[in-house]
């Protein structure tokens, strides 16, 4: 019977390259192993910068952009979407309109947070919307409106069953009360119409 040794001069023990065949397989495993972690990261990465560029594409003028919105966190992106669907996509993405400046209000501004299943979101933002529209900041009387309080306690807004004139109101308070009537008479409101969240 011939060896190995035979045709070499060598001898070579099988167990030793039974080990070593072993050891090769193993290196080739974990090298498989590595490079199946090295695609996933690649693609976890590419997926997150996708997202990092289609966040911004959701607000596009047109086909323009303008000053891209990034809206980050999921809460935030379900209220805006409620206003779209509300306002329209694409007047509340607009940087121009009332709309849109009520949108960051309430999602990034509102001392409320306010969530898209909290009874007065729609309430607030209408509210804000006309604020914005008619240049609420130069308003002569504007006590307590886009703050932390029920917007039934803001100048001029009256709410059924409450009484403005109340003063125990409270930061927080998001109970849902209609809106009955808006009273800015002689209140230097400027605005060529108001807005449909009216």
């Amino acid at each position: 019977m011939e060896t190995a040794s035979d045709n070499v001069g060598l001898s070579v023990d099988p167990s030793i390259l039974g080990n070593h065949i072993r050891s090769q397989d193993k290196k080739e495993s974990k090298r498989l192993v590595r490079g199946k972690a090295k695609v996933i990261l690649a693609f976890t990465l590419g997926v997150l910068t996708i997202l990092c560029i289609a966040i911004p594409l959701f607000v596009m003028k047109g086909d323009k952009f303008e000053r891209p919105l990034y809206i980050v966190e999921l809460e935030d992106v379900e209220v805006a979407n409620l206003l779209a669907k509300e306002s329209g996509k694409s007047v509340v993405f607009n940087p121009e309109t009332a709309q849109y400046k009520a949108m960051l209000w309430v999602i990034y501004s509102d001392p409320m947070k306010l969530k898209v299943d909290s009874e007065n979101l729609l309430q607030r933002y209408g509210l804000a919307t006309m604020y914005y529209a008619t240049r609420g900041e130069d308003w002569d009387e504007s006590e307590n409106w886009l703050n932390g309080v029920n917007e039934c306690y803001w100048y001029g807004v009256k709410c059924f069953g409450h009484d403005q004139l109340a003063t125990n109101y409270f930061y927080g308070d998001s109970f849902l009360d209609p809106v009955t009537e808006i009273n800015l008479e002689s209140n230097n409101l400027v605005s060529l119409s108001l807005p449909i969240e009216m």
